[in-house]
């Protein structure tokens, strides 16, 4: 028996020291400083510059980021079987070990790699920009970004269907393979195409600037962003109505397509241009310096920034209120917005710009329209009152036209200056004698801000003590009166405000005889107050807002209650009431 006890007691010791072994297996991290990260991250995990591969830590982990820590040597990485993310950038990595096969994102750019491992069949995103590569290894069927800018590339391998995003910008490139149906960025500026492939429907964002490119393939309607500059194109396809951003400058383009009414941003500038198309409505920045143009088209209102200086143009069209910033050659200005900050040149002076001024008349009578700054324009009027026939419109400089009713009209001057055509818009009012409403007399508290307004369309204000705009703030209780002018005659009005009488009972009798069953506050004119309702111990039974002299005592005893009542912006009455049964 004893024999058999100590056979058992020394197999049971081999055994968990053997297990021991067997659980923990060590492998040496050759690099120092990912050894420290690793020590620093996983202490239990490590033994100096050894990790215990079967380490629950190391396991399952699914996330690492190791960036900027001088890391040259990353062997140790295969043994995070559950890894899902590697970020490593800037480090001083040469060369990737085997990597795990659980990995999705993987992000080592600005390292000194030469070369890449496989990569795992269930990698999404890999970012390797900013390396010395040369060739890139076979991408996985998964993957959805692509980003190898900054290398050293002249081919890319076959993209994979699920591919979106493609950045191989500043590599060597002289071609690029079939893209994915699927992708909706790429990124291929500054290398050596000369052609791009065919465009993929679902494309939105478009960067093929500083290549050799000659034409660019059939744009697809999805596509928002498209940056073409600095290339050698003579023309340009038509423009999908989705665009918001186009910069084609430096090129030889001699003509542009029709824009889209999406189009926010152009950059047309170092071109061969002489004319530009009609400018959406939707544009706030347009530059096109360094051309041939000879005139602007009209600029939509919302346009914000604009540079045309080096051209031929000698007149410029009506400047938006918009504009912020303005860059041409030393032509005068044909009117100075308001919002604009930057002007170059600083010396730069208005002209006459187009514009009318008309008189103000009543019903019946003419309206006279003087035109000024006509000097290189040729123009049309336009009435806005089309019952009149063949007289809603003048080339006269200085015209007369007689409204067929009193009322609002938009009259526009037409100025040919530009194609298409710069509109000037002015409201024109044919008067007629408006009726003042101050409203009915009222109560009111001293500092309840009430204004009053004797309305528009008047020339002249005068109110009781001489002031003489169109509103009046009214400080205390009186009587207000305002007479107003026009070109059609006088009116007056007047308005009696008084102070809130109030009447607050002391008692009330809830005994529903239909006879004093509520607190009845009186005076207060319709107005609504807030009222607090307190028993003798401070503690509130009664509150509201909006009092509608309802409160019956609800089953509060007979007593003495205190009360708390304000009207609007008045102070607050104060007092006590007594419920009698």
């Amino acid at each position: 028996m004893r024999s058999y006890l100590l056979f058992l007691f020394l197999t049971t010791t081999f055994f968990f020291s053997f297990s021991r072994q067997i659980q923990a297996q060590y492998v040496t991290i050759p690099d120092a400083n990912f050894a420290a990260y690793l020590k620093a991250k996983f202490p239990s995990c490590m033994q100096g510059n050894k990790m215990d591969t079967t380490c629950s830590a190391i396991t399952t982990l699914t996330q690492m980021d190791v960036i900027e820590s001088s890391i040259e040597d990353l062997t140790g990485i295969q043994y995070f079987d559950q890894l899902v993310k590697l970020t490593c950038y800037r480090n001083k990595l040469s060369f990737l070990p085997p990597l795990p096969s659980t990995l999705k994102e993987l992000a080592c750019s600005e390292n000194r790699l030469t070369s890449l491992p496989a990569l795992p069949a269930s990698l999404r995103v890999f970012s390797c920009s900013a390396n010395m590569l040369t060739v890139l290894p076979p991408m996985p069927a998964s993957l959805e970004w692509l980003l190898c800018a900054a290398n050293n590339l002249t081919t890319l391998p076959p993209l994979p269907a699920s591919l979106t995003k493609l950045d191989c910008a500043q590599n060597q490139l002289i071609s690029l393979p079939v893209l994915p149906q699927s992708l909706e960025i790429l990124i291929c500026w500054s290398n050596q195409l000369t052609v791009l492939p065919a465009l993929p429907p679902a494309l939105a964002y478009l960067r093929c600037e500083l290549n050799q490119l000659t034409t660019l393939p059939a744009l697809p309607a999805s596509l928002v962003e498209v940056n073409a500059s600095g290339n050698l194109l003579t023309n340009l396809p038509p423009l999908p109505q989705s665009l918001e951003y186009l910069n084609c400058s430096e090129n030889k383009l001699e003509q542009l397509p029709a824009f889209p009414a999406s189009l926010i941003n152009l950059n047309c500038s170092a071109n061969l241009l002489t004319s530009l198309p009609y400018l959406p409505a939707n544009l706030q920045t347009l530059g096109c310096e360094d051309n041939q143009l000879t005139i602007l088209p009209y600029l939509p209102e919302g346009l914000t920034n604009m540079a045309c200086r080096h051209n031929d143009i000698s007149c410029l069209p009506v400047l938006p209120n918009t504009l912020t910033n303005l860059l041409t050659d030393t032509l005068c200005r044909p009117n100075m917005p308001a919002s604009l900050r930057v002007n170059v040149p600083s010396n730069a002076t208005s002209c006459s710009a187009l514009a009318f001024a008309h008189t103000r008349v009543c019903a019946g009578d003419s309206t006279v329209f003087t035109m000024k700054g006509a000097n290189c324009h040729a123009f049309l009027w336009d009435f806005d009152d089309p019952v009149t026939g063949a007289n809603n419109t003048s080339t006269l400089q200085n015209p007369k036209h007689l409204f067929s009713k009193p009322g609002t009209f938009h009259v526009k001057l037409i100025s040919y200056v530009s194609d298409p055509a710069t509109v000037i818009t002015k409201t024109v009012i044919v008067d007629k004698l408006p009726r003042i409403d101050l409203g009915d007399d009222h109560s009111m508290c001293p500092d309840d801000g009430i204004v009053l307004d004797a309305g528009v369309g008047f020339e002249s204000y005068v109110w009781q003590d001489g002031s003489s705009l169109q509103t009046y703030a009214v400080k205390a209780a009186g009587t207000y009166t305002v007479t107003a002018t026009n070109a059609c005659g006088t009116v007056t009005d007047a308005v009696l405000l008084r102070d809130y009488t109030l009447t607050i009972p002391n008692l009330f009798t809830p005994n529903k005889d239909g006879l004093n069953d509520t607190f009845e506050i009186k005076g207060t004119d319709g107005d609504y107050g807030t009222l607090q309702v307190f028993n003798s111990w401070g503690g509130q039974i009664f509150g509201a807002e909006r009092y509608y002299n309802n409160w019956s005592g609800e089953e509060m005893p007979a007593g003495i209650y205190y009360y708390s009542f304000t009207l609007k912006s008045c102070p607050a009455q104060k007092g006590w009431i007594q419920i009698i049964r």
